[in-house]
């Protein structure tokens, strides 16, 4: 395990827990104060999409800095780490059950090689369609999600639980999740591809599935005992902030800002 941050590290984690509570508190005011000239201010700011992806992005990096702190201090009173040992032994049951751990089997096998080979697909496929460049951000953004996965395991070397016993390693080490990590970005890219031209109805409905499968992804991981439930937050934390900057460094290649003339 690398050596712990500098003293002051513990401020950066409260400094990331004080900007997730802060911007909870004003998304809220905002949804629920239809009075105030703020309160509407706020809403309009909200809804620009640049906004909302510097925020999503923002609340991100906040729960994975947290959650590294947390594993890298290790400190039993740390509150994900006292969170890790409740789930794995609610998970308990779920491990003893044949059906509970084979549908958990099921949904980490589909969300590993099953994802990767719909991945495949997904890319020739576009590419079929004269999409060539989009088949190049899904195997691209995917496979370097997956790298970044394997580089921070062996930088954070946080052991899984049960001494690692799982069936998709890259490592002994489990922090972050690359299951939770590379589904996230790996359906949303496809999701992304999917519902390019799409109504916003379809679109949403798309996006949420692919959520939907990424939680499922990192569900399975802990319930097969594949890793701490820290891992996946971490996992599922970095796969949004890293697929947001794949299709942000899409858009300017797509429209890149153009200097006005002197």
């Amino acid at each position: 395990m690398i050596e712990p941050f500098p003293a002051w590290y513990e401020a950066v984690e409260n400094v990331c827990i004080g900007a997730l509570g802060l911007a909870g508190a004003t998304i809220l005011w905002a949804a629920v104060d239809h009075r105030s000239r703020a309160a509407r201010q706020a809403r309009e700011l909200l809804r620009r999409r640049g906004v909302r992806r510097a925020l999503v992005m923002g609340v991100a990096a906040s729960i994975f800095i947290i959650a590294a702190e947390d594993v890298l201090d290790g400190e039993p009173h740390e509150l994900l780490l006292r969170l890790d040992l409740v789930v794995r032994e609610t998970m308990h049951w779920a491990r003893s059950h044949p059906l509970a751990r084979a549908l958990a089997s099921v949904v980490s096998k589909l969300t590993g090689p099953g994802l990767a080979g719909g991945l495949i697909i997904g890319a020739l496929g576009l590419v079929a369609v004269n999409r060539r460049r989009d088949a190049l951000v899904v195997a691209g953004g995917t496979l370097s999600a997956w790298l970044v996965s394997a580089g921070l395991k062996l930088t954070f070397g946080i052991p899984r639980p049960g001494h690692g016993r799982t069936l998709y390693a890259i490592s002994g080490y489990g922090f972050p999740s690359a299951h939770a990590l590379v589904a996230v970005v790996g359906c949303g890219l496809l999701a992304w591809s999917i519902a390019a031209g799409a109504p916003a109805l379809v679109r949403r409905g798309v996006y949420a599935g692919a959520g939907a499968v990424a939680a499922g992804a990192g569900i399975s991981r802990v319930v097969l005992d594949a890793h701490w439930l820290s891992d996946v937050i971490a996992g599922l934390a970095l796969g949004v902030i890293w697929l947001n900057a794949v299709l942000l460094a899409v858009a300017h290649v797509r429209n890149p800002a153009r200097e006005q003339p002197g």
